[in-house]
Order: structure tokens, then sequence, then C-alpha cells
């Protein structure tokens, strides 16, 4: 039970409970009598003293009546009010917000911001079930995506164990994602009927929405988790490394920081490298203004000839912990080993000395170059050492499905890659007309005066593997340039010769090559610093025939990935909701060679990080607006 109206019931009692009180005080309490002598009434005196003020007072019923009476009055005028949510639906959804800025401790008393949702979805619980409601309860827990922990139920029991066992994350809110769930479940069984009961939605949230909100045909109540100034906060809002390719040993880290409080800040930032410090830098944080959150870049240069998890912390305590460090794994500087197969082992052969020299000129680790019946004589064993495989003009099956087991491109031939189709196009010279700048193989390169002759249409095999199909190049006929992955490892096929081309003479042909020998190797990326955020899924190749262990930040074991014997396997980690480094090792320690390229043999390092600028921010908005739902703010 509540009070509406508190302060004048405490006023009118302080004013009328006295004056009550006091009338019985001063009440009389002998009525006068004559009589021929005070000495015929010995106790005239005492009857004297029964009418002196500020005594006890005696038992009285009246005064019983009166004070309850006045109480009854006081009461009304306090406006009494039970704290539910009105006629109950037989309905409700309750979502409750676990994303990463629901964990900032501002709230009062040092608490979460997820720990007070908590406490209030209990709380509502208990009322919505009190007295033998027959509302079916529904329980979403909500973050980068939504998912059903409980329910539709009745049972209170099981409803306070489902709160009890959420845990909250380090992901980005998607608001959005949980109101369209409940969308899909708060269907009417019915659709046509207009009467059809409203369901009620409780949404506890600091209001983090990630994007529109659908519409939805019921009463939505939000009761907003935070306090009415968001907690002072300094995150790590980007990360980024690459190695100088003039000095390999050189690392050039980029940082942005992000900033909500009102005045500036000077505060130290550390980088370790494998948990050594290796350099501090004095940076001072730019403040907020109307705009939004201050920014404020960070650039150092560091110096390891080693390879390993790069992590840079801001040396300052706040309210949210999650975006004051962030990691990445750099690899040590070392250039691919490229195996170049054409009909024949000649340098002039295919598109000749093009192609050759361009690849002499990347200061590869080594350059082979061997014939397409040499390579179906060693089978498997050509590719030993090997980082890319450049097909120029020929198709050789090479491991499962015709997919050698490292980064490979195909020019022009018929390679057979599992998910691919290649479809006769016309004979008839085409231009290039569109292609993805986005694409780091096609960074600085421009195809606009490129000219193909015959070509294969490329397309995804179905609809499945469209996830892995990135088009890269395309002409009036269709896709002449794709790329496909199969786990973590890149191929690239171009539906043309490079002779039935101008490519190979055009300047953005050795820019390509250059890029390509950059980013597909295997472990390339690390080159210019890997890591992954609590929103996406993490996807990993593990060349071990062993069970390998997946741990979280705390060492906690997730999962476990298992191998068949001389395979690989392509790990779908799923999306890791924790901020921090991973951990997916191998039980006996096994591993193949290229595993010392993301950390020890047998070991890789997987850096998470949030990378959300506004869950950094703890903005928290008063108003949740629901197209069509009866917003109410609590």
């Amino acid at each position: 039970m509540i009070f509406l109206t508190p302060i004048p019931a405490i006023i009118a009692a302080a004013v009328t409970v006295p004056t009550v009180l006091a009338l019985y005080f001063l009440k009389l309490r002998r009525r006068p009598v004559r009589v021929g002598s005070t000495m015929l009434w010995q106790q005239a005196a005492e009857d004297l003293q029964a009418n002196v003020p500020f005594k006890w007072l005696r038992p009285s019923v009246v005064l019983f009546v009166q004070l309850l009476v006045l109480a009854a009055f006081l009461l009304a005028l306090a406006r009494p009010a039970l704290h539910t949510t009105g006629e109950i639906p037989s309905r409700v959804f309750l979502v409750l917000d676990r994303s990463a800025s629901m964990r900032a401790t501002d709230m009062p008393g040092g608490t979460t911001r997820f720990a007070e949702a908590i406490e209030r979805a209990e709380q509502a619980v208990k009322r919505i079930t009190a007295g033998g409601a027959r509302s079916e309860i529904t329980l979403i827990a909500a973050a980068a995506r939504a998912e059903i922990v409980a329910g539709p139920t009745r049972s209170t029991g099981e409803l306070l164990r489902a709160l009890e066992a959420i845990t909250p994350t380090d992901q980005p809110g998607d608001m959005a994602s949980a109101l369209r769930l409940v969308q899909a479940l708060a269907m009417p069984e019915d659709p046509e009927a207009e009467d059809a009961p409203r369901p009620l939605v409780l949404v506890y949230s600091d209001g983090s929405t990630g994007g529109d909100l659908p519409a939805l045909a019921a009463d939505v109540r939000f009761e907003r988790i935070a306090p009415e100034e968001p907690g002072g906060n300094i995150g790590i809002v980007a990360l980024a490394a690459r190695r100088d390719h003039a000095a390999p040993s050189r690392v050039r880290l980029f940082a942005r920081l992000q900033s909500n409080l009102a005045e500036p800040m000077a505060l130290g930032v550390s980088v370790r490298l494998d948990g050594e410090v290796i350099e501090r830098q004095s940076v001072e944080v730019l403040p907020a203004d109307a705009t939004g959150p201050g920014e404020t870049p960070l650039a150092l240069q560091l110096e390891t000839a080693g390879g390993g998890v790069l992590t840079v912390t801001i040396d300052r305590r706040d309210v949210l912990a999650a975006d004051d460090s962030a990691s990445l794994v750099i690899a040590a500087p070392t250039r691919p080993r490229v195996l170049l197969v054409r009909k024949e082992e000649s340098e002039s052969a295919g598109a000749g000395w093009l192609l050759t020299d361009v690849l002499r000129e990347l200061e590869l680790s080594g350059l082979i170059l061997m014939s397409a019946d040499r390579l179906r004589s060693l089978g498997s064993e050509a590719y030993a050492g090997v980082d890319l495989v450049i097909f120029d003009g020929v198709s050789v099956a090479g491991g499962a499905g015709g997919l050698p087991p490292v980064a490979s491109m195909h020019f022009g031939g018929n390679p057979e890659i599992p998910g691919l189709v290649a479809a006769d196009g016309p004979g008839r010279v085409l231009p290039i007309l569109a292609w993805n700048r986005s694409h780091p193989l096609l960074r600085d390169i421009s195809l606009g005066a490129v000219r193909v002759g015959k070509c294969r249409v490329l397309e995804p095999a179905t609809e499945e593997d469209a996830v892995s199909f990135t088009e890269l190049a395309r002409t009036a006929e269709g896709v002449v340039l794709a790329a496909i992955e199969h786990g973590q490892t890149m191929h690239v096929v171009a539906g043309f010769d490079l002779v039935q081309s101008t490519w190979p003479v055009d300047y953005s042909f050795p820019i390509f090559l250059a890029n390509a020998v950059e980013s597909l190797p295997r472990g390339g990326d690390l080159a210019a610093g890997w890591s992954a955020t609590t929103a996406e899924p993490v996807v990993l190749a593990w060349p071990v025939a062993a069970e390998a262990v997946l741990r979280d930040p705390a060492g906690k074991e997730r999962s476990v990935l298992h191998a068949e014997e001389g395979s690989s396997a392509a790990g779908r980690l799923g999306v890791l909701d924790r901020v921090g480094v991973w951990r997916l090792t191998s039980r006996d320690g096994e591993a193949d060679s290229r595993e010392t390229r993301f950390g020890e043999p047998g070991h890789r390092a997987i850096p998470v990080n949030l990378f959300d600028a506004k869950e950094s921010s703890l903005e928290a908005p008063t108003v949740l607006a629901v197209p069509g739902g009866a917003i109410m703010v609590a």
C-alpha cells in the first residue's frame, strides 16, 4: 500500500490529535456542589486536585471512539492506494535488460542497475501472482539478442528462480529485438477478434533500444532503471593495431576514448603485451558537451618483434568496468609463403611475367612455381608450409571436395569449391561495372577500367552458402569476382582467366595482389590486429585432432570442440558475452605448427571487447516510444 497525499495527512494529524487530547486534559472532572462546611467533606482537597490539568488520562470509551474517527478521516485525507498494475491481463511479459550498461554501479548504495532491475521484477512477479491471479507470465532476458528464460507460467517459484539465474552480460543492448519477440508471442489466438484483450509488457531497462522499436498491440509499462544523472564513465570504444611494413617490429596502435564527464580528465593509459607493461602514457580526455560524450583519439608506436595479446587499459576506476580495457591479438612479423600453380612451371606461362614479377616485388618468404601435373602427383604434400595458393588458369582438386587446406586464389579454370556455382557467361568483352570498395581485398582500388572477355558468372550454390559468399566485382551479366569462406579460411575466385582480361596491365592489379597476400593467408589479419566483440559470433578453425576446451576470462569452462582425425574443426563458438581474453585450449596440448601465430602451441587467445559508444555513454532516456503501445513511465 502507498499513500498518494501523505504530507497533508501528516500536517492535519499534527494539528488535530494534540487538540483532542488537550480538551481531555483541561476538561473539569467534578461538578460543583454546595455543602454546609468543608469540615463535613474530608476529600474536598482531593476533589480539587482532580481539576488540575496535565494529569494522566483515565480510560475513556468516548476518547477512544473520537480518536478512531479522527484516524479514519486522516487516512482518507492521505489517499491510500494499492501499488498494482490495475486489472491484470491474462498474459504478461516481463522484459529484463541485461546489457553492458546495466552493470554500471551508479545506483544508490553503489549497486548495479541490473540488481535494481532484478529486485523490481521480483516485486512485480509477487504482486501479479498474489491473490490467486490467473495471469500467465513470460520472462524475457534482453541484450544483443533476446531469449525466453521462463514461461508462460503462473508459478511464482519458477519465475523467481529464473530471475535469480539470469546473469548480466557485456553486450550492447537491443530492446528492439526483445520487443519483436514479444510481438510474435503476443499475437492473439483470433487476430480478427476486436475485443481481444491486450497483453501487458513490463520493461525493466535503462532505455538502450538498439534501433527503431516495433509496433505492439499491447500495453507497455517502462520502468526506467537508472539514476537521474548517469555515473561518470570513461571507456575505450575503438582499438586497432597494424605492423609497419617498412619496419615489421614496429606496431602502430590506435584507440579512441569516450567520456561522459562534464569536465576534462587527465589519466594514465597502460599497454601490455601478454600481461607485461610495455608502454604508459598520460592522456587528457575531452569532456562531454551538448552534442554528446567527448571523444579523444590516442595513437601509440610500439616496438615488439614478438606477437601476442595487446591490452590497453585505462588506469582509472569508474562505474562501468567493461570498457576500461580492450585487447587484440597481433602476430609476430612474418611474410607468407606462396605457391603459384600453372599449366607449366615456366615464369612466362599463363599471365607470364606480370603475375610473377608482382609476387616477387612483395618480398614473400618464399614463392614456389609448380605445374598442375606436379601438384596432382604430390597431392596434399604440395601444401605443406604454404600460406597461400594461387591457381593461374588451372583447376586442380585439392583437399576435401576440391578445396585446398589453406587460403587460395583462382583465376579462370573451373575450381571445385563447395558452396560455389560457376555458370558459363557470354563470350563478349564486358567492363567491370561495380566492385566492393569496403572489402579489404579491394582497398584503394578502382576497377572501372578493367575489361574481361570469356568468363563465368559466380553465385552461391544454396541459400545457406550465401552467408559465406561475398560479392567482390560484377559485370552486367553477374558476379565475376567473389570470395567464399570455409571456417576461417577464405578462397577468392575470378570467373575469368587473367590472359582474357586487361586486369594484369591495370594499376589496380598489383595493389589487389598486395592486399591479398596481406589478408588472405591464415592468420594474416593478425598482422593488423584481431579481436571480436560481444555482439558478433566467433568462428575459428582448430586444426587439432583432439578436444579443444573454451574457457571464459574467469577461467570457467564453457564448451568443448571435437575434431575428427586428420581434419580441422571449424569451431563455431557463437557469441561470447563477456569482455576479456577467452582461451581455446587443446586438452593434450598438441597443435599444428601454424597455431603459434595465435599463441602458444595448442592454445589460442580470443580477445573480446565491448566497443559500443552508446553503452559506454550510460545514457538512460526517460521514455520508451513503442508505436501502438500505451506507454507508462515509472
